[in-house]
């Protein structure tokens, strides 16, 4: 499988230029289940400093993926959700929910695992559309730059890919409207 750490891992997007690939050798205390491999997940930092903007980064993790070390899963209970919890992830909404209730420099899985996920019958579907857009989005980004570190991301980006840039910046805060709507 394909392991993220926490610097691998960006809004909406999972970078495999870091990534390591991991096999049958025994590396793990506790070995994955290989049914947490084999299914989609919500990959997430688990180590950010408390002085960051964003506390919760969180991305798609596709079949074939696990996080290591410095990076956590969420699985969520129906696998087409996958998508909509990313984006409830990396919403202004829980950032401030887990920012008011944890300072600290890890995440928290039990913290993340009380975070309300709202599901509405008319949300789900827009959201989980605009959380697999601004996944492309962030895609098209990492094949354009070559290096792309997490500390000069924004700047790297917006200085190499300005259009692509700014038409995230608009998705991420349609996704924040909106999601603050369904809260």
């Amino acid at each position: 499988f394909i392991g993220y750490q926490a610097r691998d891992i960006r809004h909406f997007h999972a970078c495999a230029n870091g990534a390591r690939r991991y096999t049958c050798e025994p590396r793990f205390e506790t070995p994955p289940r290989s049914s947490d491999i084999r299914s989609r997940k919500v990959l997430f930092q688990n180590f950010r400093f408390v002085t960051l903007s964003h506390r919760l980064v969180a991305a798609a993790g596709e079949p074939g993926s696990y996080p290591v070390s410095t990076a956590s899963m969420f699985l969520p209970s129906n696998a087409d959700l996958t998508d909509y919890c990313t984006a409830v992830f990396n919403s202004a909404v829980a950032n401030c929910w887990f920012k008011m209730r944890d300072v600290s420099r890890t995440i928290k899985l039990g913290l993340v695992r009380c975070l309300p996920i709202q599901l509405t019958v008319d949300a789900v579907p827009l959201v989980t559309a605009l959380a697999k857009e601004c996944s492309g989005l962030r895609d098209t980004l990492h094949r354009n730059v070559a290096k792309c570190t997490v500390a000069k991301e924004d700047h790297i980006l917006r200085k190499s890919c300005p259009v692509v840039f700014a038409e995230i910046r608009r998705v991420e805060q349609t996704l924040d409207e909106l999601l603050l709507e369904v809260y």
